[in-house]
């Protein structure tokens, strides 16, 4: 597409700058970049999360408001609606286009919808890329074009496969002056209390604990994985809210388990295996979100 002067950036389940493919596109496609992350409105209940994952994601968002800093970016927080947040936002910007990484649940396919008629309606352009998944829901298919239904099919197809590459860190991105922003919250944003310790959020904390399993954990992951009371890689908040990217993640793997005994490098390949498990359920839920109510297979 053709530069734009201003774009917005989408912040969702991608709370890091490095290996971020939506910030890597935006860097290089518009002059000015603002950043946005929409809290949800709900207060008090809510049927898929709750005190403990809130608590994170503020941490999150904190970590995430320095680390766009480092390179110049300013975090916007608004609150309500997607769409309608970020309609205002193209409005008081005059953004031309808006990026987002996109996400594989029902509800999230569904605010994209919403979001592609509304850059329809107001000429914007809406930039979406596969940033959750190493490969998304569409590029593993069978033979008959059908998605796959079992795992050792699919992580066969999904071996074979080219892996893509991680993106270049930016370097620098230029904000928008005078965006209005919402403070960074807090649990009382959604009438919550702190009811225990969570591990320390954002960026460079995950970054931490990947190099930490890395150098002490992939070894031994195949054999740990199966005592209840050894660690293993205590990375799935990380990659939930997108503090690490699963390529990168995959490559440092695959480069550590290089330098490995042979027992060692069988439990780091158990480890990716799990990886491939986890884009396997990314790609159910894609292809039959209905698993989110029902049973898979009724029988």
């Amino acid at each position: 597409m053709e530069r734009v002067d201003t774009a917005i950036l989408w912040f969702r389940r991608d709370l890091r700058t490095a290996d971020n493919r939506a910030l890597a596109s935006v860097a290089t496609q518009a002059a000015k970049v603002v950043p946005v992350y929409v809290l949800s409105n709900w207060c008090g209940s809510h049927g898929w999360t709750g005190a403990h994952r809130q608590q994170f994601l503020c941490g999150c968002l904190e970590s995430l408001r320095d680390s766009l800093a480092e390179i110049g970016g300013r975090l916007v927080i608004r609150r309500g609606a997607p769409v309608k947040e970020l309609e205002r936002l193209a409005l008081e910007t005059k953004a031309k286009a808006i990026f987002f990484n996109r996400d594989p649940d029902p509800y999230g396919r569904k605010v994209e919808g919403e979001l592609t008629s509304l850059g329809r309606r107001m000429g914007i352009k809406i930039v979406g890329c596969n940033d959750v998944s190493i490969h998304d829901g569409n590029e593993l298919l069978t033979v008959a074009g059908e998605p796959f239904r079992v795992f050792t099919p699919y992580a066969k197809a999904w071996a074979r496969l080219k892996k893509p590459s991680t993106t270049n860190r930016v370097r620098r991105i230029e904000p928008a002056e005078g965006v209005f922003s919402l403070p960074l919250p807090d649990l009382g944003t959604w009438g919550l209390a702190s009811e225990t310790h969570v591990p320390e959020a954002g960026e460079k904390a995950a970054r931490r604990r990947m190099k930490m399993f890395l150098e002490k954990g992939l070894a031994d992951y195949q054999v740990g994985r199966n005592l209840l009371g050894k660690p293993t890689s205590r990375l799935s908040q990380d990659l939930r809210f997108g503090l690490l990217s699963i390529r990168e993640l995959l490559q440092k793997c695959e480069e550590h388990s290089s330098g490995l005994s042979a027992a060692g490098r069988r439990s780091a390949g158990k480890f990716i295996n799990e990886l491939v498990w986890r884009e396997f359920y990314l790609s159910i839920l894609w292809h039959f979100p209905e698993v989110l109510e029902v049973e898979f297979e009724p029988k």
